[in-house]
């Protein structure tokens, strides 16, 4: 908690230069930290989203404008606990897709990995017209997990 009151402590312009230092390589404490400001902010004020630091944190470690596999990603959709899920399109085929990438730091915990990849396996048993199909699946070139399902 002192590495979110620190951040909290200076204006939103400073925090990701802040926590940067703070964690250094540690991804996925910062990871962590920026998760809870954002949730403080969002039970704040709208005005707090205005803020620099928030399109800073989006570009940090973001898989924006990258390619995965034959998937060019497009913008962030949502992030969870356990990694984020972009709008991608397969360039190919003209398709726009959902992409969700295991969260950096996660990775290197074999029970999480197992988790995603069991996540991947049932979503890949589930067929229902109202739940979105796995299409594909694999790793980035860093090696983070990830699956594709319909974008819907």
């Amino acid at each position: 908690m002192e590495l979110l009151d620190g951040a909290l402590e200076r204006p939103a312009e400073e925090r990701f230069d802040y926590l940067d230092a703070q964690c250094g390589a540690d991804e996925s404490l910062r990871d962590e930290i920026y998760e809870l400001l954002e949730t403080r902010a969002s039970t704040e004020s709208e005005e707090f989203f205005a803020q620099p630091f928030f399109d800073l944190r989006r570009q940090a470690g973001s898989h924006e404008g990258k390619v995965i596999g034959p998937y060019q990603v497009e913008r962030l959709l949502e992030r969870g606990g356990m990694g984020a899920v972009y709008l991608a399109r397969r360039a190919d085929l003209d398709k726009l897709v959902a992409l969700k990438v295991i969260r950096r730091g996660l990775d290197l915990d074999d029970t999480l990995i197992e988790r995603f990849r069991q996540e991947r396996r049932i979503l890949a048993r589930l067929e229902h017209p109202h739940i979105a199909r796995l299409l594909d699946g694999g790793a980035t070139e860093d090696e983070l997990p990830f699956f594709v399902m319909e974008y819907v």
